[in-house]
């Protein structure tokens, strides 16, 4: 993901029922491009089955969701 200015960001994974499965940063950023990697477990640590995703990025309160998906 790409951030035009410094500000705060929140990469989440959503499952396909809207629950929260890992909240995988929250903090302030520099401008410019950037990347986070998913080891596909969820907050207690349990890998989560193969399937349907969606990835949420929240800048300064826009966000930005896409779907992706997990592969074992």
């Amino acid at each position: 993901y790409e951030i035009p200015k410094t500000g705060q960001v929140e990469v989440s994974i959503i499952d396909m029922n809207g629950r929260l499965v890992k909240s995988l940063m929250n903090n302030k950023q520099q401008a410019g491009l950037h990347s986070v990697i998913w080891n596909g477990q969820n907050v207690s640590g349990v890998k989560v089955a193969s399937g349907f995703y969606i990835y949420m990025v929240n800048y300064n309160g826009s966000i930005i969701s896409k779907k992706m998906i997990l592969i074992k």
